[in-house]
């Protein structure tokens, strides 16, 4: 049974796919609406689209409206004009809402745009049952950009080293997604500055990552955690001092690891319902990454139910006495980390 991560990455690859084509083969339709939780590639692709679309044409054969800038009577007029010594004209539109509520003008339009001109819409929400969301899927695109598998980001990764003629082992490309996370937005901007510090490399390394990389405060926290699960006091105390080093006050770094065990109980308490499963996780908690699914159902077997209840507990009044100056701040978060590292029981 396909499961809700192989269906996301497929519908973002699918998406990718048809503007691929669709430009390898120079033949487009009318209409595109583009949206999803994937930012980074749903932008990616909407300026791949725009560019191929307007093919070198003056710039006034684009037209760009976002939010309340969108007008349809406005927009009808402009689409109706023909382009300017160029094969088409092209709208682009973003965040109009009207694929949400009150797109029913619109929808009857979108069934006769003509052929000279392309509409591009970019929305961040739709409502799939609207009238404008059906009238783009029987006449155009409807195009979903959704959070990518881990698979298929290190398969990116492994892409973006290639074209710099760089090689990377999967191993490594594992170990960025666990240093960086996995948004897409931050990954291209931590890729960037790792391939030009490596500019003279043709391997890249683990210890390049480390050295180049900003490390996410939430995967130190996993780190953390994982610590605190295995009874290492040592660990744990070493990750809190390097997050120190990283800059972060001892409240809020007590503020993550409460925030990380709750998270943990959430999803314990989703798992012991009986046959639940990653889905089951990932609708549960509104989880956008299996990744993220994956790292909590995995350590929150590592800790009881009462013990995680007891954990929120203890984090909560050492919130209170630190905040109320009846315990130092860093020396609060130390004794907590040497209590609740001992081996769980």
């Amino acid at each position: 049974m396909a499961g809700i991560a192989k269906e996301a990455a497929d519908k973002s690859r699918a998406s990718m796919n048809v503007i691929k084509q669709n430009i390898e083969t120079g033949t487009y339709a009318n209409v595109y609406l583009l949206f999803g939780d994937e930012v980074y590639l749903l932008d990616q692709y909407k300026k791949k689209l725009v560019d191929a679309l307007m093919d070198g044409a003056d710039a006034m054969n684009l037209t760009k409206v976002a939010d309340k800038e969108f007008r349809l009577p406005e927009i009808i007029d402009i689409a109706e004009t023909m382009p300017f010594f160029a094969t088409r004209r092209v709208i682009l539109a973003e965040n109009t809402g009207l694929f949400k509520s009150g797109g029913d003008a619109l929808a009857e339009y979108l069934e006769r745009v003509p052929e000279s001109t392309v509409m591009v819409f970019v929305e961040s929400a739709v409502d799939k049952r609207s009238k404008a969301y059906k009238t783009v899927g029987k006449v155009g695109k409807c195009l979903e950009f959704t959070p990518l598998s881990q698979q298929d980001i290190k398969q990116w990764i492994g892409v973006q080293c290639k074209r710099e003629g760089k090689q990377i082992s999967l191993e490594t490309a594992q170990f960025i997604i666990d240093q960086v996370g996995d948004e897409m937005q931050t990954l291209s901007k931590e890729m960037e500055k790792l391939l030009n510090f490596t500019m003279n490399k043709d391997v890249i390394t683990k210890e390049d990552v480390e050295e180049i990389c900003v490390m996410k405060v939430t995967s130190q926290i996993f780190k953390l955690t994982d610590a605190i699960a295995a009874g290492n006091q040592k660990a744990a105390l070493d990750y809190y001092y390097d997050m120190l080093e990283l800059g972060e006050a001892p409240l809020y770094i007590l503020a993550m690891i409460n925030r990380q065990f709750d998270l943990m109980l959430q999803v314990k308490t989703i798992l012991l319902r009986g046959h639940a499963d990653r889905n089951d996780v990932m609708k549960g908690m509104g989880f956008k990454s299996p990744y993220q699914a994956d790292i909590y159902m995995r350590q929150c077997k590592a800790f009881p139910l009462e013990y995680l209840k007891k954990t929120l507990r203890d984090s909560a009044d050492l919130e209170v006495q630190m905040k109320t100056g009846l315990m130092d701040m860093q020396m609060g978060v130390e004794l907590f980390l040497v209590e609740h590292s001992r081996k769980v029981k």
